[in-house]
């Protein structure tokens, strides 16, 4: 019998799908030793192998040719060698194989979630089982193709073999898979789709919908709900008196949806309708709304102005009224305003207008409509006047503002500069009218002092005069006492007249006194005596005027 068995090969690291040799040789028996091999996966199945020998001697070599997968990662090789001409037991050999593999993945719910349907606001977890060799080096979730990323606050935990969801959502069903990655490759999962049960919900906002009095019109309430089979509907109107249920046969159903021919007879039916609906997990928290208003033209464009002016062309922006509870578009007239000639119409989804190739300094009138499917607002009218290029040309060159400090500091000049002027004018009004006052009462004190004529010859009376003049034009016109002037200031004493001097040269004579009258005195007509002389320049005749 074999007195010595080696195995060469199995101990190497086999690569799945590649082809790999075995060898076993047996020494020390004669005739040669019978070899048999036989392999074990890890499910404990046996294969047995298709094997060629070749002795020399007493030695024998057995070789098997095989492509390992990954199960025979880990299986046992069994190899059993006897002498068929000995009768002894045969001698048995084993080798576990060292398989590399890409990764093998299985996605699954966890096990307590297997076969029952998962509501809205349960907790969700998903098992990833995998194998493979060497480990894997990354384990990427998805949903929907999407990575899912760890979010503890959102509820998301995520584990190389488990991924978790807390408080699941509507949103969080979906497909999803595991992506698994080692050395030999990636393998991505077979895809789990998690399908969420959860109330209805509308799935358009609040509607509003305009229709006259005896108008027909459908609404249509589509909500969204798992499942969706099966839903029941109702609806409700409301308006400021009351509340009431829509009669169900006015209701139709369809998979996913309801709709209600509703017609308006009176003011009262217009109000807001609203629609719930229910399946198997319950009634919709909030129900799909319609608002029904009376439908109408739209209202008139407010606030336009030219946004834009140049040459050739002018662009008109205004500000869109209610659109009558209906879709609006606006409609723009150029007219050339001398003949009020229809030149362009443009329409357009907004109240705003570029008008191109009009000619310059043309007047233009330019009107803006607001339209829809009940009739048209009155048109808002511009005036537009197009530049010059003249003026075009001025108006690129203007003075830059002036600072509101500036304009400010100019007016505290100007009114300090009025107030000045007018103390000035004051003045001199108050000074004129106390000139005139000492002038009155200078000429009263010297009628008062002078007690008798003087007889003189023409030249000593020439001189007297000569004096007399100096004097007045020397001396300050004030008034003599305190008395006449505070009665001047209080207006009970008027200020005596005196006459303007002539500047004129003159000729003196001797005045001749009359018998019974004395020379040069006269008295005033308030019965004071007043020295004149007729020949003086600083006295007029009665009937000369004053100043």
């Amino acid at each position: 019998g074999p007195s010595s068995v080696v195995v060469r090969g199995a101990q190497k690291l086999l690569t799945e799908g590649r082809q790999a040799r075995l060898e076993c040789e047996a020494l020390g028996a004669h005739p040669s030793a019978v070899i048999t091999w036989e392999k074990a996966n890890r499910g404990g199945k046996s294969t047995l192998l298709k094997a060629k020998s070749r002795t020399a001697g007493n030695r024998t070599v057995s070789m098997v040719t095989m492509v390992p997968s990954a199960e025979d990662h880990g299986g046992p090789t069994h190899l059993s060698r006897r002498n068929p001409s000995v009768p002894k037991p045969p001698i048995h050999a084993s080798s576990k194989l060292q398989v590399a593999y890409a990764p093998r993945v299985e996605l699954r719910l966890g096990r307590n979630l297997e076969g029952r349907p998962i509501t809205e606001a349960e907790d969700v977890y998903f098992e990833c089982e995998l194998s493979c060799n060497p480990p894997a080096k990354d384990v990427v979730w998805r949903k929907n193709g999407k990575v899912v990323e760890q979010d503890k606050k959102a509820g998301i935990i995520v584990s190389p073999r488990n991924l978790v969801l807390q408080m699941v959502r509507r949103s969080s069903a979906g497909n999803y898979t595991c992506t698994v990655t080692n050395n030999m490759g990636t393998t991505v999962s077979n895809v789990m789709p998690l399908a969420i049960r959860y109330l209805p919900v509308c799935s358009q906002g609040t509607q509003a919908v305009a229709v006259a009095e005896g108008e027909d019109v459908r609404l249509t309430c589509r909500v969204d709900a798992q499942p969706d089979e099966n839903l029941h509907f109702t609806w409700y109107f409301n308006n400021t008196l009351d509340t009431v249920e829509v009669e169900s046969h006015r209701v139709q159903v369809r998979k996913g949806h309801s709709f209600l021919d509703y017609t308006p007879r009176s003011a009262r039916d217009y109000g807001t309708l609203s629609c719930w609906a229910t399946n198997t997990v319950g009634t919709q928290a909030d129900p799909c709304r319609f608002t029904v208003v009376e439908a109408g033209p739209p209202e008139r464009v407010g606030s336009c102005v030219l946004v834009n002016l140049t040459l050739g062309t002018l662009e008109v922006g205004c500000t869109a009224g209610s659109d009558g509870g209906l879709r609006q578009r606006f409609v723009a007239r150029v007219y050339a305003a001398p003949t009020h000639t229809l030149l362009v119409t443009l329409e357009e989804d907004e109240p705003r207008f570029h008008v191109m190739g009009l000619t310059p300094g043309q007047d233009y009138l330019i009107t803006v409509t607001a339209v829809n499917a009940k009739g048209e607002s009155p048109p808002e009218e511009i005036d537009a006047v197009r530049l010059k290029v003249a003026e075009k040309r001025m108006g690129d060159v203007s003075a830059p503002p002036v600072s509101p400090l500036v304009g400010a500091f100019l007016g505290l000049v100007g009114g300090f500069v009025l107030l000045l002027l007018a103390g000035i004018v004051l003045t001199r009004v108050c000074s004129t009218r106390c000139r005139c006052g000492q002038r009155g009462s200078s000429t009263t004190d010297k009628a008062h002092t002078s007690t008798q004529p003087k007889k003189v010859s023409s030249g000593a009376h020439l001189h007297d005069d000569d004096e007399e003049d100096e004097e007045d034009e020397d001396g300050p016109d004030v008034v003599k006492t305190a008395n006449e002037t505070a009665q001047l200031l209080e207006g009970q004493k008027g200020p005596e007249i005196v006459p303007a001097r002539r500047p004129t040269s003159y000729t003196h004579t001797t005045v001749v006194v009359q018998p019974g009258r004395k020379e040069g005195c006269q008295l005033a007509p308030n019965g004071r005596g007043v020295y004149r002389d007729t020949g003086s320049p600083n006295h007029s005749d009665q009937h000369e005027s004053f100043v």
